[in-house]
């Protein structure tokens, strides 16, 4: 596949579930887009979606009972991140 035209500061798409921090239970599926922005899935909501300047917008949102866990693993600014809430990184 040729990439043409595309900006080569672009990053792929890095996919992440937003899980519940007590019982590690999925309630979401999100995506961190190459610019910052976020865009959550909730299933369970009958398909609802919304979209967020950034992670730490979106999870102000969310309240603090979730946290962030990445499913890919990323060449980009992400890579170290495991778990992400409460405005902290955890890299292990």
């Amino acid at each position: 596949m040729s990439t043409g035209g595309v900006d080569p500061e672009w990053t792929l798409p890095r996919r992440f579930w937003l899980i519940q921090r007590y019982g590690d239970q999925p309630v979401a599926e999100g995506v961190v887009w190459s610019g910052g922005q976020v865009t959550l899935h909730r299933p369970a909501c009958s398909g609802w979606s919304g979209l967020w300047a950034s992670l730490d917008r979106m999870l102000a949102c969310q309240g603090d009972t979730v946290a962030v866990a990445w499913v890919d693993d990323g060449d980009d600014i992400h890579r170290e991140c495991v778990e992400y809430y409460d405005g902290a990184v955890w890299i292990h």
